[in-house]
């Protein structure tokens, strides 16, 4: 079960990685952070389908679960875990090529009563180090590989604890 959950959070990553803004102005990195908080939000708001269409047909998980395997995991998640709440801490490019990308990013997660309030105050959450291979599919950025850990709050980079504090402030 805990596994499953786990994968409901990587593809809460994975939507945030969806590239649909075109502009020029800015990087492939800036591109996939923008995504991200679009697909925080997706799942916050609990939209399965959205999760699914950034999702390569290709995809491979570490278990081996292919993308068919994905909608069944991610609707048991949605429907038992109330009021999720996503904050997309640090992201790190570790490699992007013009077709590739792999990327790191820190996530805090909670779900539970008092949405609201856990948005503000980050109460009870958990937190996640994801390590995320992309490819861009015409201009989509695609997943097909994630890998991801639980970490301790000691264990976010300084990026990602300014950025939790800001959150807090």
């Amino acid at each position: 079960m805990k596994n499953n959950f786990l994968l409901f959070i990587i593809f809460i990553i994975s939507l945030l990685l969806f590239n649909s803004n075109c502009s020029k102005e800015k990087t492939e990195l800036d591109l996939i952070k923008d995504n991200l908080k679009r697909i925080a939000k997706n799942a916050e708001n609990k939209n399965i389908d959205d999760f699914l269409l950034y999702i390569s047909e290709n995809y491979k998980d570490s278990k081996g679960r292919k993308k068919d395997d994905i909608r069944p995991i991610i609707e048991t998640y949605i429907n038992k875990y109330k009021g999720i709440v996503v904050n997309i801490l640090e992201v790190r490019a570790i490699e992007i090529k013009p077709l590739e990308a792999l990327i790191e990013t820190d996530v805090a997660l909670s779900s539970g009563i008092a949405r609201a309030l856990r948005k503000v105050t980050n109460i009870s959450s958990r937190y996640y180090q994801f390590q995320v291979k992309l490819v861009k599919e015409s201009t989509i950025w695609m997943l097909v590989s994630v890998e991801w850990k639980y970490i301790s709050k000691s264990e976010l980079s300084d990026e990602s604890l300014n950025i939790l504090s800001n959150i807090l402030d």
